[in-house]
């Protein structure tokens, strides 16, 4: 029981660090991609003397979108985080019980022992005195 509670923590925590190395990751891509979407959309809003109200409207629009891409992929981290968050959190607290458990159980095996020991010392030393009488 004491070897799998340490490997069982342990593999939690590597898998919520992974997780969290997942999200990362993650988010990198998404700002790499927004990072070329933008790139694309500052080239396509590049002034030129010919570009008219109508391509001026299409950069703006683009510039529009990829805004709320953004934001929509900085609400999907931010759930992301807040799960990653609250299942730290009942780990911490599953470990937290499991950890009080463990120390009850310790210390009623403690004094089992201990008054196992008290009862078995009792008699032994009753039973040479026993002896002497019976002589």
């Amino acid at each position: 029981m004491d070897a799998s509670l340490p490997s069982n923590s342990r593999s939690r925590s590597l898998s919520q660090w992974l997780a969290l190395i997942l999200v990362a990751i993650f988010a990198a891509g998404a700002a790499f991609w927004l990072n070329q979407k933008i790139d694309a959309v500052q080239a396509a809003a590049a002034p030129r003397q010919e570009s008219g109200a109508a391509e001026t409207q299409q950069a703006i629009t683009a510039i529009k979108q990829s805004i709320a891409e953004i934001q929509t992929s900085q609400q999907k981290l931010e759930e992301q985080m807040g799960q990653l968050q609250r299942a730290t959190a009942t780990d911490q607290g599953e470990r937290k019980l499991l950890s009080d458990q463990l120390s009850a159980l310790s210390s009623r095996v403690d004094s089992l022992g201990s008054s196992r020991a008290e009862t078995s010392s009792v008699p032994q030393q009753q039973l040479p005195s026993a002896n002497r009488r019976k002589r």
